[in-house]
């Protein structure tokens, strides 16, 4: 009933037009239409909710669900948010499903394994869509201000590809995005299609997400679009993000401990799964760099190698 309330009050011609574990900001609830459908629901079913109701319960499932609850349907309808884990601490954890996008073409697990077992080397060429000034920036003698001696590195050449109306964001909050969000969405998405997980049967369970994040300088790139600019940046939606658009009421956390921040993400999720703080997690890690500042701030500290690959633990390296 609820979706046919949704449908009728949004102008659809009919619920099947859409898709009822979509978001109601998704299918174009505003503050005010939110209120006119609750209005509705109250009115046809008789049962009092609260204005919020909508955005409490964010999707016409999620809310029949609710309401299901309250006149006192099946328990089990109820959202798994409200359910405690009971996982003991000594209990190793189960990795269900991953994923991956690495340089040198490596979009899953097997193509990353093939990656390291061919010893494809994945250093390349400055990325040629991210507006960096190659004579600008490189100096191949170190000895110019603001410029880098290595033009070299491991890159996702593609990052800047992304399907923001597959999650329901428009082409303007997309601009706004750190791509490092965009990478995420997707990998997620694949991480639990490939442990045959339906992403949506997530939406009000306690999953938690944990990412290993380290800041970069996207803000100052994302014109024109400042209104999303805030949640495009922010370092901490970095997870909230994936949370928000699962639909998730676990932990959302975002870590940054340099180049270790993606194992202290998966030590934090062990320890919240143990404690009963969540009884799923997401748990990764990303870094996309859209512009070359940490080429020229290592360049000045000689803290790179000149061919762009590095050697940190070997007799080699320089």
């Amino acid at each position: 009933m609820v979706v046919d309330i949704t449908a009728r009050t949004l102008g659809y011609r009919s619920s099947a037009t859409f898709d009822p574990n979509a978001t109601f900001k998704r299918l174009g609830v505003s503050s005010l239409t939110a209120v006119e459908v609750r209005n509705e629901i109250q009115s046809e079913i008789g049962i009092r909710l609260p204005s919020t109701a909508v955005y409490d319960h964010p999707s016409p499932v999620e809310l029949s669900q609710h309401i299901e609850s309250l006149i006192g349907k099946q328990a089990h309808d109820t959202p798994a948010a409200t359910a405690q884990s009971t996982t003991s601490a000594t209990e190793p954890l189960a990795i269900v499903g991953i994923s991956c996008r690495f340089p040198g073409g490596a979009n899953s697990p097997d193509s990353l394994w093939q990656l390291v077992e061919d010893e494809v080397d994945a250093v390349g060429e400055f990325p040629v869509n991210r507006g960096w000034d190659r004579s600008r920036i490189y100096d191949p003698t170190g000895s110019t201000e603001r410029t880098s001696y290595v033009d070299k590195g491991a890159f996702l050449y593609d990052a800047d590809c992304f399907d923001a109306s597959f999650f329901g964001i428009s082409p303007r909050e997309a601009v706004a995005m750190d791509p490092q969000q965009r990478v995420l969405l997707e990998q997620v998405w694949a991480a639990l299609e490939h442990g045959g997980i339906d992403p949506h049967a997530l939406r009000g369970t306690d999953t938690g997400v944990f990412v290993g994040c380290i800041a970069q300088e996207y803000g100052s790139l994302a014109e024109g679009s400042e209104v999303h600019t805030l949640t495009g940046t922010m370092s901490s939606i970095v997870s909230g993000r994936i949370s928000y658009t699962l639909g998730l009421r676990g932990p959302a956390i975002t870590i940054d401990t340099g180049c270790s921040a993606s194992l202290v993400s998966l030590h934090l999720a062990h320890n919240a799964i143990s404690r009963g703080e969540c009884s799923m997690a997401l748990v990764g890690g990303v870094t996309i760099m859209p512009s070359p500042g940490g080429f020229i701030a290592m360049s000045q500290q000689r803290g790179l190698s000149r061919d762009g690959r590095c050697r940190a633990f070997a007799g080699s390296a320089d």
